[in-house]
């Protein structure tokens, strides 16, 4: 599945198109969350981007190491306070832990269990989108937008009176 998007984005990368292989590789790590490729490569384009927080977002999920992993949790950790719950909500992690690549396991489990620790879980699972509580505000929102947009046309009465 992947594969053609990773060609794709570094394809961008090489074009020095970073935004278009951002775009890329975030709208694909929405249909595939925890694939490594993706999350390794949408980290690399932030580090060339030179936002280096949001680089260990991503990096963090794939267990990268090196001189440069280091200086983007680094960031990371400064733009989060080295607060755990604000270092835990920056990052996309929505699956089970064992969801993501091994490397990242051990790092994954600590942050686990410190959440725990506090009292609270990580992470917190997405909803599924089929599930009446994720999709009835979105009705609601619906019908409300509908009456007021059917109130704007000439001539036409509420169903409210």
């Amino acid at each position: 599945m992947s594969a053609p998007v990773i060609a794709r984005a570094q394809a961008d990368l090489d074009a020095g198109r970073l935004w278009k292989a951002r775009d890329r590789l975030s709208g694909a790590l929405r249909t595939s969350p925890h694939d490594a490729e993706i999350l390794e490569l949408l980290g690399e384009t932030y580090w060339r981007m030179g936002d280096h927080p949001a680089a260990a977002r991503y990096w963090i999920l794939t267990g990268h190491s090196g001189p440069e992993a280091k200086t983007a949790r680094l960031a990371f950790e400064e733009r989060t306070g080295r607060s755990l719950r604000a270092q835990l909500a920056e990052l996309p992690a929505r699956l089970p832990l064992d969801a993501y690549p091994d490397a990242a396991q051990g790092q994954l489990a600590l942050f686990a269990a410190a959440a725990e620790s506090e009292g609270w879980t990580w992470p917190r699972q997405a909803p599924d989108p089929m599930t009446i509580d994720a999709v009835a505000p979105f009705a609601a929102g619906a019908r409300v937008l509908g009456r007021l947009i059917g109130g704007l046309r000439p001539g036409h009465r509420s169903p409210d009176g």
